[in-house]
């Protein structure tokens, strides 16, 4: 039975023994040693790593601040302008709910002339090119067959207007 204690024992030592102890012993001590400059190593890894992308995100953190900062000064602006153009466009409201109330006499328009939409004091080419293109658009060889007489009336129409206008001005025109 003492034999076979011993083997077992011996085996027992052999497991746990010289190897086994020799092993976990250096590999504790490994740690100890080389420990801190792993920790320094990985560290330092990690530095390297980092760094890189830590300064790609400051500078497009401070770009994007300047797009900020370019934004609100062109929207405060963009925002005077619109101020400004509100400003206008009410002082141009009201000066054309003015115009609207006016009568139409006092704004001396001679109604033969604005049968024809033109001011009285145009110059005589105008006149005459304004004429011309009235007998151009409205003759009654222009136009079909069915609203020949429609067209008639107006082209007499404008002529008579015409006529009138030249019995004002004191010109004849053929």
């Amino acid at each position: 039975m003492f034999a076979l204690n011993m083997r077992q024992g011996a085996w027992l030592r052999r497991a746990l023994g010289f190897p086994g102890r020799t092993v976990a012993l250096g590999l504790a001590i490994a740690l100890l040693i080389h420990a801190p400059a792993l920790y320094a190593v990985l560290t330092l890894a990690m530095i390297a790593w980092a760094l890189p992308a830590y300064v790609a995100l400051r500078e497009e953190i401070e770009d994007r601040e300047k797009a900020h900062g370019l934004a609100e000064r062109q929207a405060r602006a963009i925002g005077a302008e619109l101020r400004t153009a509100q400003l206008q466009i009410g002082h141009l409201q009201s000066e054309l709910a003015d115009a609207r109330t006016m009568p139409r006499a006092s704004q001396g328009e001679d109604p033969t002339y604005r049968r024809v939409g033109l001011h009285p004091q145009c110059p005589a080419f105008v006149l005459t090119a304004a004429r011309r293109a009235y007998r151009v658009a409205l003759h009654p060889d222009c136009h079909p067959q069915h609203r020949k007489a429609q067209a008639h009336e107006r082209f007499v129409s404008v002529e008579a207007t015409f006529a009138e206008i030249d019995r004002q001005r004191g010109a004849f025109h053929p």
